[in-house]
């Protein structure tokens, strides 16, 4: 099985995902934490198994919630590189794989 890692800008992007919600809702802050989980532990079941948007960057959509987490593969690893609004300019998450 491959360790999940979150880099340090995807941290910080569910850290601030969060943080707004929780100005308007603490349990809609607490369901999107959920909803991240639950979006992380779809990609460590079946990584291989969402698609992927450069040649080395896959993406999952946050269920529930307008946020994508955006990852790479490598043979041990599972690197979190975004988790980004999906209005967001695509070339927020284009440069990170």
């Amino acid at each position: 099985m491959r360790t999940v890692r979150f880099r340090s800008i995807a941290d910080a992007e569910v850290a601030e995902a969060i943080a707004w919600y929780h100005q308007r809702s603490p349990e809609a802050a607490r369901r999107l934490f959920a909803a991240i989980d639950a979006a992380t532990e779809a990609i460590v079941a079946t990584p291989e198994a969402f698609p992927r948007v450069t040649p080395t960057l896959r993406r999952v959509t946050v269920p529930g919630f307008p946020y994508r987490l955006y990852y790479s593969l490598f043979p041990n690893t599972i690197s979190i590189v975004g988790c980004v609004h999906v209005r967001r300019d695509p070339q927020v998450w284009q440069r990170r794989s």
